[in-house]
């Protein structure tokens, strides 16, 4: 459902019940499939506006939607079996934000996702989900404005939390640069 509000605003929000099929690996001959059920649901905020600024035409969009999604038998990667395995129930909470910005000269999208995924049973974090992701990339469109290049330098941040069970290193984080095609 939507809700358009004054000044480019509308509220958002979702909610279901779906199922997801478990690894077939574990299914016999003739069995018939089980099913994961879940339950999902979402609600935030967009904007959307465009103006002129210096005489130059500017879109912009920004969103933040707050998730919950829960299922009953999840299947988690386990890197002793090097393939994703049965598990309880997991649920995962959280909340994405993202930014969008177009003119004739640049074009920026930004996002941010923190997700908080627990085991059902004991709360403990399920392994390898990442707790936080964010990326942003700029080019530069015009070679007007930067005329030895064709985009400007992306940037792209992530980290993954929690560790891994039974492991002692510190989370993973990745930087890299990179350059977006006009």
């Amino acid at each position: 459902a939507a809700l358009s509000l004054p000044y480019g605003l509308s509220l958002t929000g979702s909610a279901g019940i779906g199922a997801q099929s478990l690894d077939a690996t574990q299914i016999s001959e003739n069995e018939n499939a089980p099913f994961a059920t879940l339950l999902a649901g979402e609600a935030g905020v967009l904007y959307h506006d465009q103006f002129a600024p210096f005489d130059m035409p500017l879109d912009l969009e920004a969103r933040a939607v707050s998730f919950y999604t829960h299922v009953d038998r999840d299947l988690i990667f386990d890197p002793n079996q090097g393939r994703l395995a049965a598990s309880n129930g997991t649920t995962r909470r959280g909340v994405v934000g993202e930014f969008h910005a177009l003119s004739p000269w640049f074009n920026e999208l930004a996002s941010f996702t923190w997700a908080h995924a627990t085991f059902d049973a004991d709360g403990t974090l399920v392994p390898y989900v990442p707790s936080v992701v964010a990326r942003s990339v700029v080019c530069c469109l015009s070679d007007s404005i930067a005329p030895s290049r064709s985009c400007c330098p992306a940037t792209r941040s992530t980290t993954s939390s929690p560790r891994a069970p039974g492991s002692s290193k510190s989370p993973r984080r990745r930087r890299s640069s990179g350059c977006c095609a006009t």
